[in-house]
């Protein structure tokens, strides 16, 4: 009986001789007869796999680094002329107004953070925010 594994190479160089080698599993890729270790036993079949699965790692490995190299560059250049990144902040017009009224207690939160337009979960957040600079000033 064999456990016949589909192995997708990603940047962990090390899984495909993990798997061979501390799971006892075999490997079959099926468009690459040489990696299916289920029929080259022999000693020479074992060596002519590792080195196959070395070479197609290290070559998995290099396009992943390529392709972090590339993205950290883009980053780096959209940063230089000035791209935002992330979602835009929220902007809540009549904050000065309806902020003291519910500090006063004149209107509920609820109340507050419906004619603001916000979620209560925005509210509070810009509640901790606005009251952590008044204590900072």
């Amino acid at each position: 009986m064999f456990c016949v594994i589909c192995v997708i190479i990603h940047s962990d160089r090390k899984q495909p001789a993990y798997l061979l080698w501390c799971k006892k599993r075999n490997i079959v890729v099926l468009d690459t007869p040489i990696l299916d270790t289920t029929q080259y036993k022999d000693l020479l079949g074992s060596v002519i796999t590792d080195i196959v699965l070395a070479v197609l790692s290290f070559g998995a490995q290099l396009e992943v680094d390529t392709k972090s190299k590339a993205q950290a560059e883009g980053i780096a250049a959209a940063h230089l002329k000035g791209v935002k990144f992330g979602r835009p902040r929220c902007t809540v017009e009549g904050w000065d107004t309806y902020y003291p009224q519910w500090k006063q207690g004149q209107i509920t939160a609820v109340q507050c953070h419906k004619q603001l337009g916000i979620s209560a979960s925005t509210f509070y957040r810009l509640v901790r925010k606005y009251e952590l600079e008044d204590e900072s000033e």
